[in-house]
């Protein structure tokens, strides 16, 4: 049997390949390439449907975000208080905290019977329903929004203040009542005292209907006994 050879000079050195070999040896480079070539169409492919996927006003990646926020309100004892929140592409689940603390995702709250979840969760409304507030709804509310794998948490906060009108007015002095004598070249000093009211209350005095000098008077503000509305005494100095 005759098997025919091939010289091949690589460099300045020549080597004899057998036929077959040689075939084997293209075929095994032709075949790299060809492997290679795959790779890289399969990356372009691949970046080409990302690209794709990732399109600037493409709802699927658009962030959650909200186009209604609380806002604080000041209300009388007994009223109604709606906060509203509606959050747009919401993915995240939605519930409101008072002071930090969590009130859940039900829509009827959870051991607050006066409290509830208003609006279509669909169209991520998640407005918060306060009835007939008393002082504990005074504080900080949260409409808050939990974050995905693809979108980050929200929060939106708004305060609750529950005005209460003063239970009493008393301005004492020498003598209780309406008429408050004095001796001329004397100093007469009269007190005003007003109790628990929400929020702080302030003072003026008055002078036969004109406005005396705020900076003349010395004031003190107390704490009520509910902790939740202040008192306030001022007194102006008077010259007789």
């Amino acid at each position: 049997m005759i098997i025919k050879t091939s010289v091949r000079k690589y460099g300045d050195k020549k080597y004899i390949i057998l036929p077959f070999i040689f075939q084997a040896f293209k075929m095994a480079i032709f075949l790299r390439w060809r492997r290679l070539l795959e790779l890289i169409v399969s990356y372009l492919l691949l970046t080409s449907v990302n690209s794709s996927d990732e399109a600037p006003g493409s709802a699927d990646q658009e962030e959650q975000h909200f186009v209604v926020v609380p806002e604080s309100v000041e209300v009388n004892l007994g009223e109604d208080v709606v906060l509203r929140c509606v959050v747009r592409n919401q993915q995240g689940r939605v519930q409101w905290t008072k002071d930090g603390f969590a009130l859940g995702f039900e829509r009827e709250v959870p051991g607050y019977p006066r409290y509830s979840y208003l609006g279509d969760p669909a169209k991520g409304e998640h407005h918060l329903v306060i009835n007939g507030t008393t002082l504990e709804d005074d504080g900080e509310y949260q409409c808050q929004v939990g974050p995905t794998g693809t979108t980050s948490a929200l929060w939106a906060a708004a305060n609750v203040t529950c005005m209460v009108a003063p239970s009493s007015i008393i301005v004492k002095g020498d003598r209780e009542g309406k008429t408050v004598e004095g001796i001329q070249g004397q100093t007469l000093q009269l007190e005003c005292v007003v109790k628990d009211g929400r929020p702080a209350p302030s003072v003026a005095w008055y002078r036969n209907g004109v406005l005396l000098d705020q900076e003349l008077h010395t004031e003190r503000l107390e704490t009520s006994p509910n902790g939740r509305s202040w008192s306030v005494r001022q007194s102006p100095v008077h010259h007789a």
